[in-house]
């Protein structure tokens, strides 16, 4: 399991974060970079246990990758 990993999706970059603290519930912050912006939101799991983005105005990109983000945070969490 990475702290920290990147992942790339339709040209746009995310840098995950992964934010654990034994009083708080496991988060990821994740960075969008592209050309004209930067953005940082956090993705946790739902009462159904799948990643789902915090909901916050956010770029397109960011909600349509949303499935291979969420992807990316369970493989990375499997490898622990």
């Amino acid at each position: 399991m990475k702290e920290e990993f990147t992942l790339s999706v339709n040209g746009i970059s995310f840098l995950f974060r992964r934010m654990y603290h034994p009083e708080v519930e496991l988060a990821y912050h994740i960075h969008i970079s592209n050309l004209t912006q930067r953005t940082i939101f956090r993705m946790k799991k739902n009462a159904r246990g799948v990643w789902k983005i915090l909901h916050q105005d956010l770029p397109e990109a960011a909600w349509r990758a949303e499935p291979q983000l969420a992807e990316a945070i369970e493989a990375n969490e499997r490898a622990a």
